[in-house]
């Protein structure tokens, strides 16, 4: 495997530090206090918790911006307008209302209201998200809300090549 200075660069930089200070540093601590059985019950629960984080993170961000329903845009907007309508017509939300699924999904599920308005407090969410479903309702702009876990499948097949994403350059609805 061929490793190019700027893959040791960023391997120095970043990996390394975070794999020693997560990992390395923990497991050396508690080995020296509590022993190999503790560092070894601490290393494998570190690696457990980095996926298991790492698996959620992804479920709940890439498939509320992948899929056969969305579109997919090239070039800037050209107003403000625009803009909005692409951050509503490229992402879609989970289901959402209910206060521990949005704590579980860490309001993720709220997409489409966290790409118009990005210092929106998570709870000012939960209020505008009808709202917004609402007036894109009476614009005719495609409100995508579906559960996570056929939002998963629309992303497993847009990844194997079953479905691609629509050409934002297509999009026929609202002038903007």
């Amino acid at each position: 495997m061929p490793w190019r200075p700027t893959v040791w660069c960023i391997a120095a930089r970043s990996w390394a530090p975070y794999i020693l200070i997560r990992f390395i540093g923990p497991c050396f601590i508690v080995n020296s206090l509590l022993g190999h059985g503790a560092s070894t019950a601490l290393i494998i629960n570190l690696i457990l918790a980095e996926v298991l984080t790492n698996f959620h993170g992804f479920v709940t961000i890439v498939p509320n911006h992948a899929g056969e329903d969305l579109y997919r845009f090239t070039g800037k907007p050209k107003s403000k307008g625009e803009f909005y309508v692409r951050q509503i017509l490229g992402s879609c939300n989970y289901q959402t209302g209910a206060w521990w699924g949005d704590f579980l999904q860490g309001w993720l599920n709220y997409q489409i209201e966290h790409h118009i308005w990005l210092d929106m407090t998570l709870s000012q969410y939960q209020w505008v998200q009808p709202k917004v479903k609402q007036l894109c309702a009476s614009y005719e702009i495609p409100y995508i809300q579906e559960p996570i876990w056929q939002r998963c499948w629309s992303m497993i097949r847009l990844a194997i090549g079953d479905a691609s994403m629509l050409s934002g350059n297509n999009f026929q609805g609202v002038s903007t």
